[in-house]
């Protein structure tokens, strides 16, 4: 099976190597762990980390399994009285994400943002959670998925009305709905920044790896560094 895979990826690296497009960046499936082929021929690898959950355990192993401080959080939101949903109307989420985003001073594209949540997204690809006080949305949830695995995409809150549960509260949901569907895993779509791996962290997922492979003509990966720093 080894050699199967190998000579599967070795195929697609010779393949890529020769097309030699001008910007390349993909991720490598969760459980390919064998990204040599694509080192050797001079991509960039890179390991990144995400955090999975397994949605065959029954609700009250996913409660055990998080973090206490994140159980606090879920029960502050509840004795604070709010409340979650799930909601069609994605400008919700659109707003709650880019307020976040430009309240953090970090930038993205909102056109993106935008094909994602009103061309791609749909009832039978994607769902969305959103914490309200009263009748005030202060934090959502999007996720899409597959018929196997939900993918954490997008989240956002508002500071004027922050509650540390609001967000655990919307997330919370997410996984029961996802649960309730039938799939088998959700996907936090993890971070490298810190303060954020944390929150993820505190949900019970099991740490895993996968690889991304990059690969650039040389002016445009200068362009790139230079916007990646002026960026973050």
């Amino acid at each position: 099976m080894m050699h199967a895979w190998r000579d599967a990826l070795e195929a697609m690296a010779a393949l890529l190597a020769q097309e030699s497009p001008a910007m390349l960046s993909f991720s490598l499936a969760r459980e390919v762990q064998d990204a040599l082929p694509f080192y050797w021929r001079k991509f960039k690898v890179i390991p990144g980390y995400t955090y999975l959950l397994d949605l065959s355990s029954t609700i009250g192993e996913i409660e055990a399994n998080m973090a206490s401080v994140r159980r606090r959080n879920l029960s502050k939101a509840s004795r604070d009285g709010l409340s979650v949903r799930r909601i069609a109307d994605l400008s919700v989420v659109h707003d709650l994400v880019l307020a976040t985003f430009d309240r953090q001073d970090v930038r993205i594209s909102r056109h993106y943002i935008e094909r994602i949540l009103f061309d791609f997204a749909n009832e039978f690809n994607s769902f969305a959670f959103a914490t309200y006080r009263d009748n005030t949305p202060i934090a959502c949830t999007f996720v899409v998925h597959d018929r196997v695995t939900a993918y954490y995409l997008l989240g956002g809150y508002t500071a004027g009305e922050k509650h540390h549960g609001a967000g655990p509260l919307a997330m919370f949901a997410a996984i029961m709905h996802a649960k309730g569907l039938g799939l088998a895993a959700f996907d936090f779509e993890g971070s490298m920044i810190p303060t954020i791996e944390r929150y993820f962290r505190g949900f019970g997922g099991r740490l895993t790896p996968y690889f991304t492979v990059n690969k650039a003509w040389l002016p445009i990966e200068i362009v790139l560094k230079f916007i990646k720093r002026e960026s973050f």
